[in-house]
């Protein structure tokens, strides 16, 4: 049994067939779609399941819809389950707002601790990264509170520039990181259509641009 300030919450732990599994009528669909599952399914495949899900005495889901459809995807029989008791509806809400979910920031900041510490797919992805623009370019993303976006945003921009040479990939990632605004401004300036030598001159100043697509002097 789990005590909380003001309310008690019976547990029980037990091994639950999953096909008896229910899921919330609530809970959005598209949380458990096939493409975003792979990550997941990739890490129940190798270690199993980590974190047991939440399961009212009905066997409905509070918390873990995600788990559960990978496990049918593994063709899991059973799954180790958490019986609670009180307020599903309730339970739900709480436990899904105070969740959080790595973001790019984070995983890049755990891959430059430990590289095998991040899934396959992102390790790769890093990696790539690591080997285009080099380590300390790659710190100063993560220092920044960016991640793998950043660098990807910097690959279009000097493709779309003409030149995605790695001094070129370089020098548009520290324009991205000096410049406030400028993954949006370039953005845009690439949606409007504008000429990417506008966008290069504007990098290679290391200078804004604006919407007007003029490069401040």
């Amino acid at each position: 049994m789990k005590e909380f300030p003001g309310v008690v919450v019976p547990v029980q732990s037990k091994v639950v067939a999953v096909a008896t599994i229910k899921g919330a009528s609530y809970n959005p669909p598209n949380r458990t779609a096939d493409a975003l599952l792979v990550d997941l399914k990739e890490s129940m495949k190798k270690v199993g399941l980590l974190y047991p899900i939440l399961i009212d005495e009905n066997s409905v889901i509070i918390d873990g819809h995600r788990r559960v459809a990978v496990a049918k995807l593994l063709g899991w029989a059973t799954i180790e389950a958490r019986v609670v008791q009180g307020d599903r509806d309730e339970i739900y809400a709480t436990v899904n707002v105070s969740s959080r979910k790595m973001t790019g920031n984070d995983a890049l900041c755990v891959w430059l601790q430990n590289p095998k510490a991040v899934s396959v797919r992102q390790a790769k992805r890093f990696q790539g990264m690591h080997d285009a623009i080099g380590r300390p370019l790659c710190v100063r993303i993560a220092n920044n509170g960016s991640g793998y976006s950043l660098y990807d945003i910097a690959r279009q921009i000097a493709n779309y520039c003409g030149n995605s040479e790695t001094p070129n990939i370089c020098a548009t990632v520290k324009w991205l990181l000096e410049i406030p605004r400028m993954t949006f401004e370039a953005r845009t300036a690439m949606r409007m259509g504008q000429p990417g030598k506008i966008l290069l001159k504007a990098i290679m100043k290391m200078k804004p641009v604006k919407l007007s697509l003029e490069v401040d002097d």
